[in-house]
């Protein structure tokens, strides 16, 4: 994103009532197995702030879900908000393996016309770039064993 002027921009994601967000550790578990968990990278190229709502009515609903169309029960809301003059990047990837070993890498360049994200797993690596140059662009994966 890029604008002239201040903005907040925040990213909402709703966490189903039956799922448990751990705040010091970024993971998303399921409350009936507690053993598989989905690991949250987030990125952003400001300063980012992590908002938790949880049925929240004022100043406006936030944090319900409606499982019939018809009644809300209330659920986490999970933000990443940050403050910007000028480019912004908010990046948040969902690791569904959530293994705490896994490990994140992410870079950014030239207002957003390069980026890199590198995820490693074990022995396994994969890495994707993209670059703008000129009105071209170009997309890179690799997959391999490290």
């Amino acid at each position: 994103m890029d604008s002239k002027n201040l903005h907040q921009y925040t990213q909402w994601f709703q966490i189903h009532p039956d799922l448990r967000f751990e705040e010091n550790n970024y993971r998303i578990f399921n409350k009936k197995r507690p053993d598989q968990g989905v690991k949250i990278f987030n990125y952003s190229t400001e300063e980012k702030e992590l908002i938790l709502l949880d049925g929240e009515k004022k100043p406006r609903m936030q944090g319900w879900i409606s499982d019939d169309g018809y009644s809300l029960r209330n659920c986490t809301s999970l933000g990443f908000s940050s403050k910007s003059k000028g480019f912004l990047q908010l990046v948040t990837l969902f690791d569904l393996n959530g293994d705490e070993n896994n490990s994140y890498h992410y870079n950014e360049g030239t207002k957003g016309k390069y980026f890199r994200f590198v995820y490693s797993k074990k022995s396994q690596k994969v890495d994707a770039t993209y670059r703008k140059k000129q009105g071209n662009v170009e997309f890179s994966l690799s997959n391999y064993d490290s």
